[in-house]
């Protein structure tokens, strides 16, 4: 699984103590919530599922909740950029995705 060979390579040599290295850690999806992560502005965060598929998070905003926001706990996090698949076309048919 990709989450641990990058957990294990920063353990050799005592990686984490450089800098832009730390102690990382993998946790359960279904047993964690935003309350139990400890997370820094900015800084990127691999989510890993399905034991190969990654997506790199980034956290740009991290406030408490006032009047105007819906009270939704449900709504949260808010996503605010998708970026956009683009699939190579055929150089043959200029229709279907390349293989």
């Amino acid at each position: 699984m990709f989450n641990r060979e990058v957990i294990q390579w920063v353990q050799e040599e005592e990686r984490y103590k450089k800098p832009g290295f730390a102690l990382y850690k993998s946790k359960k999806m279904e047993e964690t919530t935003f309350y139990d992560l400890s997370l820094r502005v900015g800084e990127r965060y691999l989510y890993c599922h399905q034991g190969n598929c990654k997506h790199f998070i980034i956290f740009s905003e991290v406030r408490l909740l006032n009047d105007i926001d819906n009270p939704n706990y449900n709504a949260y996090p808010i996503r605010v950029f998708q970026s956009k698949v683009r699939r190579r076309k055929c150089q043959i048919c200029d229709i279907y995705p390349s293989k």
